[in-house]
């Protein structure tokens, strides 16, 4: 694996969008201990919860500090789209 100038270039936005998605988590996961040592549909709904969460701030953080830009998601759709994906 050799990493791309893109890559070299992003790598340290990445990395800042993930401690900040791990530190909300640290934070969320205090408030979700009732929930996670609950019965077992209650703990699979605070699971899914944490883990939509988790996604979801990694998403928004990556945009923000610049990691993605709207226009790579809109070049990875498109090149999807010509591949034949679905």
């Amino acid at each position: 694996f050799v990493p791309d100038a893109q890559l070299r270039r992003r790598v340290w936005r990445l990395t800042l969008a993930a401690i900040v998605m791990g530190a909300l988590m640290f934070v969320l996961n205090d408030l979700f201990l009732p929930y996670t040592l609950g019965t077992g549909l209650v703990r699979w709904g605070a699971m899914i919860v944490l883990v939509a969460t988790g996604g979801l701030v990694y998403a928004i953080a990556c945009f923000l500090l610049r990691a993605y830009r709207p226009a790579d998601l809109r070049a990875m759709l498109r090149r999807d789209r010509a591949n034949g994906a679905s």
